[in-house]
């Protein structure tokens, strides 16, 4: 029986802190000999604790769990605020991070714990370093995904806007 990788850390809830969640979880995959998953998941990570500090604005836990070719990463705050969408004019600097979780990820959802919640998604293995994805994408490309202020979503407190893509038990 073989043990799957799995990697735990708390941060605190500062600018720097997301930096540190990227190196962490680039760190454990390299070390695992996962590096095709480091692109997507230091990315995601970065997402979800940039929420955690500029939206839960909460220390928070990153948890990382390779099976095999799939990804489960974990970010856990103390707020009980579910992400959910938000609609913003198209020059916003902020609203997009649904939508970016959605693009990469497999799926993803909440779970309430007590003092908080945790955000997870799932991405598997796609033999590459991800970096494939970006290579032929222009800015205009980026921001033509985006120009649809109905896809524009954010981290709020606002549970009566649509709830994310999948919700754990």
């Amino acid at each position: 029986m073989s043990v799957m990788p799995r990697a735990e850390r708390a941060w605190q809830a500062t600018p720097q802190s997301v930096r540190g969640a990227r190196a962490f979880v680039q760190q454990s995959l390299e070390d695992w000999g996962a590096d095709d998953l480091v692109w997507a998941a230091t990315t995601l990570v970065s997402e979800l604790a940039t929420n955690a500090v500029l939206h839960a604005r909460s220390d928070f836990t990153v948890d990382i769990e390779l099976a095999g070719p799939q990804l489960t990463v974990r970010v856990a705050d103390n707020s009980s605020s579910i992400p959910v969408r938000r609609h913003y004019d198209d020059n916003a600097a902020t609203g997009r991070g649904l939508v970016l979780l959605e693009s990469i990820a497999s799926e993803w959802g909440t779970v309430g714990i007590p003092g908080g919640k945790v955000i997870w998604c799932t991405v598997a293995s796609t033999g590459t370093n991800g970096s494939h994805l970006l290579a032929s994408v222009t800015s205009d490309d980026v921001m033509a995904q985006f120009a649809d202020a109905d896809i524009a979503g954010d981290w709020g407190t606002d549970a009566g806007n649509a709830a994310p893509r999948a919700i754990a038990a």
